[in-house]
């Protein structure tokens, strides 16, 4: 009796074990496939403004469980978004990941030395489509980074270094980047730098 006691205990201690190995690998394949989701997204975005030649936003509203992430036109008349390319080239974030960085980090992924989110403050500049806390990536008609408008197509500035952040509740982090040329890569989080994984 005292063997068997001892055997299903320690079936259990390894049991709890894998358990918390299980959940924590499944914590990071979530935030990892939502970073190759969004990293897909933005590049639908560059192919749909070059196939109209035109500018998409890919932009998120932070404001909601589940973020969700969405494609939309720029007009050339105004900056402002005009109307959502697609309800298939949209996704939301998996419960338990957000728009954010890990804690500790403070230099940013890819393209950026520093971090800073590809968030904009206001519907003028981001074309936030009713998103009240929006981050966006703006893609113009040759499939690159076009940075935000002021006010008119004159005024704008070099195009910027883009990059979503994602982390979730167990401090898993990727990073979505879009470097000056357009290329789009994922970057996982190794608690000391930023590194880049397979897409």
């Amino acid at each position: 009796m005292l063997e068997l006691a001892v055997v299903v205990g320690i079936s259990m201690i390894l049991m709890a074990g894998a358990l918390m190995a299980y959940k924590s690998s499944t914590a990071s394949y979530r935030v990892q496939n939502d970073a190759r989701n969004l990293a897909s997204l933005v590049n639908a975005a560059r192919m749909k403004a070059a196939a109209n030649f035109s500018r998409v936003v890919v932009y998120c509203d932070a404001s909601l469980t589940p973020t969700p992430c969405k494609l939309a036109y720029f007009t050339y008349d105004s900056p402002t978004v005009a109307t959502s390319v697609s309800q298939d080239l949209a996704m939301s974030l998996s419960p338990g990941v957000s728009l954010g960085y890990p804690s500790g980090a403070t230099f940013g992924a890819g393209p950026q030395s520093a971090a800073s989110p590809s968030m904009t403050s206001g519907s003028a500049t981001c074309g936030s489509v009713g998103a009240t806390t929006p981050y966006c990536m703006i893609v113009n008609s040759r499939g690159l980074p076009a940075a935000s408008y002021s006010g008119t197509f004159s005024s704008i500035s070099a195009a910027p270094s883009y990059v979503f952040y994602l982390v979730d509740t167990s401090g898993n982090a990727r990073a979505v980047g879009m470097d000056f040329s357009g290329n789009v890569t994922v970057y996982q989080y190794t608690g000391s730098a930023w590194t880049a994984v397979s897409n």
